[in-house]
């Protein structure tokens, strides 16, 4: 009896925390946060390929909306911009995955006082919508079969800001970049020697 009440609680805890992963879709997520700083947690949209199998490794795309598209509905920021084109055209050309998280109101990508005079300098730690992204994905390769060689990062506007930050934080985890009217911000003072390079440098796309 007492191992019958045992199985029935894991598959009520299964049912609870399962999130959708419907392929062909906008699978409807959200990450908690495990420090409670941000209490909404991280929603995001999750595009699977029709024709997705564990067998087979996928590409997968980060897209970050700019600023207009912030809050919690899961919603906006996959209705327009970049988003309807990346499981449109680009599905059909190349099946991937997807992944359009949403920050929520009041937060940002990148902790950059926007409303103070240039030059504008960023924060040494990521701000918690970031943190929370770069938790994700770490955490969605043990759920889905990605090809790590294939990891891309396209952002608009903020979100353009926020595909610089991650890039120059992390080389080597993208396989190639498509920031959208989005600039790079001088980081804090002891930045790494990459970012040097790539600040000093007459074209800092090829130092990235």
């Amino acid at each position: 009896m007492l191992f019958r009440c045992w199985m029935l609680l894991v598959l009520l805890c299964s049912a609870v925390f399962a999130q959708d992963a419907t392929p062909g879709v906008w699978n409807k997520r959200v990450l908690a946060d495990p420090t409670g700083k941000l209490p909404t947690g991280l929603p995001y949209r999750l595009w699977v390929p029709k024709d997705y199998s564990a067998a087979k490794k996928f590409p997968l795309v980060v897209y970050l909306h700019g600023a207009g598209e912030r809050g919690t509905d899961n919603e906006k920021h996959i209705a327009k911009n970049g988003a309807p084109q990346l499981v449109g055209e680009l599905q059909a050309k190349q099946p991937c995955f997807v992944l359009a998280p949403q920050v929520p109101d009041g937060q940002r990508w990148v902790e950059v006082n926007w409303g103070e005079k240039e030059p504008h300098k960023m924060a040494e730690q990521p701000s918690d919508t970031m943190r929370l992204l770069l938790q994700l994905l770490d955490e969605l390769p043990k759920e889905f079969s990605f090809d790590p060689q294939r990891l891309y990062l396209t952002g608009i506007s903020r979100g353009g800001y926020g595909t610089w930050y991650i890039a120059s934080r992390h080389p080597g985890k993208f396989a190639a970049l498509a920031p959208v009217c989005g600039g790079i911000v001088r980081p804090y003072e002891m930045r790494p020697a990459h970012v040097a390079q790539m600040l000093d440098s007459t074209d800092p796309y090829a130092e990235l």
